[in-house]
């Protein structure tokens, strides 16, 4: 029996170390996503940062947001782009760019992070404040959060 072996690992603590793949190396996105992206991406299926296309093997969609990404997290940031609950998706064309697979490979490794323009980033506070109502507060993000890990 294997529990009873001395090479048997400790399944109460191993287990998912043995057993789980982590989610930020999942690489399976829907294959309706990845066409879709093909269509909306400006460039077709080219990296975003050296233009290159070929070979299609080498170039593959990416997430901007990690698929790891913790639903508390998600909540938040739900809050403060004005979406409503479970609005924000992970697989979705507005997370998803192209990148060659080695820049990829480090962009999920935090090797490099993309900024937005000055330019971009005008453009989203001009947004956020022409909105009727006013995103939430860093400490009504807080509250919400504490809120959401004490179960009540």
């Amino acid at each position: 029996m294997l529990e009873k072996t001395p090479l048997a690992p400790n399944l109460s603590r191993t287990a998912k170390q043995l057993y789980a793949t982590p989610p930020r190396f999942v690489t399976m996105i829907g294959a309706a996503a990845i066409d879709k992206l093909a269509e909306v991406s400006p460039g077709g299926r080219r990296c975003i940062l050296t233009n290159e296309e070929y070979p299609r093997i080498a170039i593959e969609a990416a997430h901007l947001l990690p698929r790891a990404t913790k639903p508390r997290l998600l909540t938040i940031l739900e809050l403060a782009f004005n979406l409503k609950y479970k609005q924000l998706h992970i697989d979705t064309t507005r997370n998803l760019v192209y990148l060659r697979a080695d820049i990829h490979r480090s962009f999920n490794h935090d090797g490099f992070l993309l900024l937005p323009t000055r330019k971009d980033l005008q453009r989203v506070i001009d947004f956020t404040l022409s909105e009727n109502e006013p995103t939430k507060t860093y400490k009504e993000v807080r509250r919400l959060r504490l809120s959401i890990s004490r179960p009540q």
